[in-house]
């Protein structure tokens, strides 16, 4: 979870969108009718639900997909 770590030394803070925009990369390639990576994520750590929710980065399919191919919205990016 290196992703999420740079996120929260590039902003100061940790948002969901963080969070989740990192989730669903690491595990971007299960099914989710199958696997919610998210689902599995906030049943053992409930404290993911008080985050607050922001613009960026993308945590929708397209989103995501441009991110890992051009490496932007990511912490690594600031």
């Amino acid at each position: 979870m290196k992703m999420v770590v740079n996120f929260a030394k590039a902003n100061g803070e940790l948002n969901r969108n963080h969070l989740e925009h990192s989730i669903k990369r690491n595990f971007g390639g299960f099914d989710p009718s199958e696997f919610n990576p998210m689902k599995a994520f906030m049943k053992c750590c409930q404290t993911i639900s008080t985050l607050k929710k922001a613009k960026k980065p993308s945590t929708d399919p397209i989103g995501l997909i441009k991110s890992s191919l051009s490496g932007s919205e990511t912490a690594l990016q600031g």
